[in-house]
């Protein structure tokens, strides 16, 4: 069974347009209130509580990248068959490469991608690079 778990992006200030990023992902249980996500990382004995924003939130697939790093969604994998996001649809998670052409809807199942494949690398994720200069 794999490990249920999250990541997220601190913000700083109140929601809606005052919120900045700050420094990096924060890793631990994901707890949804009406008006704000937290993630509760542990430290010791307590855990830490950290609003985090909504749109840089990504669970972990379960699998690991060929260096032993954890997937998560929004990651950016590179193998030798090119650049792919990590993405839940369908059930699923996924790696979408979006120039594979007209025959092929450019989706994956993740676990194809990280273990039928010689090599596969997590290279960034869409919360700090953007997809283009990978390519």
């Amino acid at each position: 069974m794999r490990e249920i778990k999250f990541r997220g992006k601190p913000i700083q200030g109140k929601l809606p347009n005052g919120e900045v990023l700050t420094g990096d992902f924060i890793y631990g249980h994901l707890v949804i209130t009406s008006t704000e996500y937290h993630i509760l990382s542990p430290d010791g004995k307590v855990f830490k509580n950290y609003n985090v924003a909504p749109e840089t939130v990504g669970q972990f697939t379960g699998l690991q990248d060929s260096d032993g790093v954890d997937v998560y969604e929004g990651d950016i994998l590179k193998n030798e068959w090119g650049i792919h996001v990590v993405q839940y649809r369908k059930g699923e998670f996924e790696a979408y490469q979006d120039d594979m052409g007209k025959c092929w809807d450019g989706y994956m199942p993740l676990y194809r991608v990280c273990n039928e494949f010689r090599t596969c690398h997590i290279v960034g994720n869409i919360h700090d690079q953007k997809l283009e200069d990978f390519k």
